[in-house]
């Protein structure tokens, strides 16, 4: 009981200033920090909380994607897991990594990082090899995804500006931005 009170003072400080801290600070990007290093460790239940934690800071301010970018290989196994949880939670996370355009881009520019990190690294072989064959799994997913979503609302907007031309031209202007649009290959 004496050392629980003791790691709880340890770290009592970083919960205030985590607890007292914007989205966007820096306190968001060490915990992401500090929750990517404890992923990577042998412990499975620690391992699967921070986890979790990383997934939350990421959802929570997307810079910490960029921060990712910058560690992604020296902590890669905790990379994999953390990647396949995105997969396997995108539904639960989506609207988050993607409320802005801003957002979209990031995850969108960090998923392709990761794959070319990934296609070097599989090119030079190595011990972890099979590491970056799945972590690149799991980015394609992601990119996918991601990029579907953003091309759902081009799309959404696109049905907003034929509608609104239609209100605007008639009928013959409906046709005309129609034949247009199909000229361009929508």
């Amino acid at each position: 009981r004496v050392k629980a009170t003791e790691r709880f003072e340890a770290i009592y400080p970083l919960l205030k200033e985590v607890a007292l801290a914007p989205t966007g600070s820096n306190t968001m990007k060490q915990i992401f920090t500090i929750s990517l290093n404890l992923a990577g460790q042998g412990n499975p239940v620690l391992a699967k909380e921070a986890t979790a934690i990383a997934i939350w800071s990421l959802t929570k301010n997307a810079d910490c994607f960029k921060l990712w970018d910058i560690v992604y290989a020296e902590n890669l196994e905790a990379s994999v897991a953390l990647l396949k949880k995105l997969v396997d939670e995108w539904k639960d996370h989506s609207i988050k990594l993607s409320s802005s355009p801003r957002d979209t881009l990031t995850v969108s520019q960090t998923m392709k990082s990761f794959r070319q990190k990934n296609a070097k690294a599989i090119t030079e072989g190595g011990a972890d090899c099979s590491l970056y064959k799945e972590a690149d799994k799991s980015c394609k997913v992601i990119s996918g995804r991601v990029d579907r979503g953003s091309g759902r609302r081009f799309t959404d907007i696109t049905a907003l500006v034929i509608g609104a031309s239609g209100a605007a031209l008639g009928t013959a202007g409906v046709t005309f931005v129609i034949v247009g649009l199909k000229y361009l290959g929508f």
